[in-house]
């Protein structure tokens, strides 16, 4: 039952994404050659909008989230970008990487989720 409720959600989300976020870029995270998560933004809007990142619960807390989003914090701050994403009220471990990585808590209508925004500081722009 719980696999069938799965399956339907992630079938929902990926027709929402298909048709609402079609441009979005959308990768398979590896790890020794295994797929370990799942990443998805958004750059045809702007700010850029940071849609998915999930690991397996096996990998995650060993650093391959926080090398992904300081690549896009890169990449967005190359391209004069900011960046910006929705986090489950119930995910506080997500929450805190989020903002030990300099995201911030933005306005946001969603009552399950907190948006958080990212900006590169003036002096990284550019650089």
């Amino acid at each position: 039952m719980q696999a069938d409720f799965l399956d339907h959600q992630f079938a929902a989300q990926t027709t929402h994404y298909a048709r609402n976020r079609a441009e979005a870029d959308r990768w398979i995270i590896t790890r020794q050659a295994m797929p370990v998560g799942r990443l998805m933004i958004d750059r045809t809007v702007q700010p850029w909008r940071l849609l998915e990142l999930s690991l397996l619960p096996r990998v995650r807390g060993g650093g391959i989230g926080g090398a992904l989003v300081r690549w896009l914090q890169q990449a967005a701050a190359a391209a004069d970008a900011a960046l910006d994403l929705h986090v489950a009220l119930g995910n506080p471990r997500a929450a805190a990487l989020y903002h030990r990585l300099g995201f911030t808590d933005a306005d946001s209508l969603a009552p399950s989720h907190t948006r958080l925004m990212w900006r590169a500081p003036d002096e990284a722009v550019g650089s």
